[in-house]
């Protein structure tokens, strides 16, 4: 290929080492932030008040996801493990300090996010299925929504229940990874009573509105 920049061979030649001399030192940057420990970013002082950025983060299991994410952490306390789905897998997975991980439910209709409400029992987001459902102490599950105004519900993904037994749960729509139509056209925050009668929609400003806490 001619040079018409007027370069010397010698002067190509020491730019390509340069140009190579960045990227490997881009790479040992990306690596060596990859390995670091993690940490706790802190946003707000009130932070103080729930705990200390000096603690540790662990990696308490990996390999999970099926290709997708895990999410939907809740804390059994009664037994003393944590549960979390597996979402791409389509499993529920239990984890017990000093023993590891062992499935918990298998064909979660795609769970996501997970809560107890104020009985104990656990409430699931179904994404597959296209509702929030609470399992009940015989196995069976109440379905505590899947439609809003006559229209199915798109993806629910968090939920958590309040003090006062109602619940509230986040319904992102455009997720293109289920090939049947929205009936919703917006993202939605709802709340549902605690006698499961009545379902309000909170807002519907929200771009994919994803977990939530009280």
């Amino acid at each position: 290929m001619p040079n018409t920049y007027g370069l010397s061979r010698r002067t190509i030649l020491e730019m390509g080492a340069a140009a190579g001399a960045i990227a490997l030192t881009s790479d040992i940057t990306r690596a060596h932030a990859q390995s670091a420990a993690p940490r706790i970013e802190q946003m707000a002082p009130e932070l103080d008040k729930i705990l200390s950025t000096t603690e540790p983060i662990q990696t308490l299991a990996t390999g999970f996801g099926g290709g997708g994410n895990t999410e939907g952490p809740v804390w059994w306390k009664e037994g003393g493990f944590l549960l979390f789905s597996s979402i791409g897998d389509n499993q529920v997975i239990k984890y017990t300090p000093g023993k590891g991980t062992s499935v918990y439910r298998e064909k979660t209709n795609g769970a996501n996010g997970h809560t107890r409400d104020m009985q104990g029992r656990l409430v699931h987001c179904e994404g597959l299925t296209r509702r929030v459902t609470r399992e009940e102490p015989d196995g069976s599950f109440t379905v505590i929504a899947n439609s809003y105004q006559g229209k199915r519900i798109n993806k629910p993904n968090d939920v958590v229940v309040k003090s006062d037994g109602s619940i509230y749960f986040t319904d992102p729509w455009n997720i293109p990874d289920l090939p049947q139509p929205w009936d919703l056209d917006f993202n939605g925050v709802y709340r549902v009573s605690p006698d499961l009668g009545t379902i309000n929609l909170l807002t519907n400003s929200l771009f994919l509105p994803n977990g939530l806490a009280l």
